[in-house]
């Protein structure tokens, strides 16, 4: 079965450009997927297949181009391995950007930069806390918890469909 047969020259010369890459960056490989899947025809199971490689890993080299600009500057330099990059990833945009320039002043191990994420990352009753604002701003009443495999739900209760309607919109255009 040739994979290739339906695609133009371009996604067949992204594609092998994917392949012929000698040890490039992992911000570099996760470009270079982007421009071959950015190709009519080509998707992530035919680029894995393709160049002998797990969907996964490509997956997880395309989540780096979610960085902040300055972040992917870091890992181009090779001043944040992969590895810490890809903890980043874990944390609030709003403080990857200053997570990242104190992982490379300090050095950090990707231990130490999971364990400055954690303590970045808000706490149970300052979400709560955040929850009683909302009802006390703007008469929302939320509840926050957390379970005991560390997933939290929000819970939001409305006195009718319009109301909960509206709120789903504004997260769906907050989202985008």
């Amino acid at each position: 079965m040739n994979i290739f047969k339906d695609l133009s020259n371009e996604a067949k010369e992204a594609i092998l450009r994917c392949q012929l890459e000698f040890d490039p960056s992992p911000l570099k490989e996760a470009q270079l997927y982007a421009a071959a899947l950015s190709m009519p025809g080509v998707t992530q199971s035919l680029l894995s297949t393709a160049i002998d490689r797990k969907r996964s890993d490509i997956a997880g080299k395309l989540r780096l181009l979610k960085l902040p600009d300055p972040v992917q500057k870091l890992v181009h330099q090779h001043k944040i391995s992969f590895s810490q990059a890809r903890v980043l990833l874990t944390a609030h945009p709003d403080t990857q950007e200053r997570l990242a320039q104190e992982c490379v002043i300090n050095a950090w191990t990707v231990r130490e930069l999971i364990d400055a994420v954690q303590l970045a990352q808000p706490s149970i009753s300052d979400l709560q806390q955040r929850a009683q604002n909302l009802y006390e701003k703007h008469g929302l009443i939320c509840s926050v918890k957390k379970n005991d495999k560390g997933h939290y739900f929000v819970t939001c209760a409305f006195e009718g469909s319009q109301g909960a309607a509206e709120f789903i919109q504004r997260i769906e255009r907050a989202m985008v």
